[in-house]
């Protein structure tokens, strides 16, 4: 009897052993993400002040356009005269009179307009990043010029709960960790000669 005692008082250290080894290997998992995200964020903005201080023109350039498609979307979207199917139309009108873009447009148009504007951005973004296809590389160029997800959903004719899958899988596509490193990637894309 003894001897199962003993056995069954192994087995149980064991079992108590083993869910504090598991729980803290998930502890150590948690803080090592954590560690990460920090890491990821942390060179995000040095790259950021980095490619500002060498590409400061290119840099306004885009400014300037995200800033002038932010103010004309404020303005359709905060003009009480409008109800949201008419919102949802003359920003949809906007977006194909400021960067040739449309829901049922083929996307050269765009792309031609993005690479005057941004020095070849959408060129050098399929160069670098070949396996994406036309329609990521236009979400990439979006992106780029910070357009609200609610748009893109629009110009894109993406279900609105798929996005955030789509953008988990471009970011996989281009070689990244998570979506947080996109925007330093694009930006990166953006400075690169």
């Amino acid at each position: 009897m003894s001897t199962i005692s003993t056995l069954w008082t192994i087995v149980i250290l064991l079992c108590i052993f083993t869910a504090m080894l598991m729980l803290s290997m998930y502890l150590f998992n948690q803080q090592q993400q954590e560690q990460h995200e920090h890491v990821v964020k942390l060179l995000t903005k040095h790259i950021e002040d980095i490619l500002e201080q060498h590409n400061k023109p290119l840099l306004d350039i885009r400014d300037g356009l995200i800033q002038q498609l932010q103010t004309q979307r404020e303005a359709i979207v905060n003009n009480p005269g409008l109800h949201f199917k008419q919102k949802q139309s003359a920003l949809l009108k906007m977006y194909e009179q400021e960067l040739l873009l449309s829901p049922q447009g083929e996307p050269e148009a765009f792309f031609k307009k993005i690479n005057q504007q941004l020095h070849q951005f959408e060129t050098r973004l399929s160069t670098l990043h070949p396996s994406l296809n036309e329609r990521e590389r236009m979400l990439c160029c979006l992106y780029l010029l910070e357009v609200h997800d609610t748009d893109i959903i629009d110009l894109s004719g993406y279900a609105p709960r798929s996005l955030p899958n789509i953008k988990h899988r471009l970011t996989k596509k281009m070689g990244l960790t998570s979506v947080s490193e996109l925007s330093a990637e694009l930006l990166k894309v953006l400075c690169s000669l």
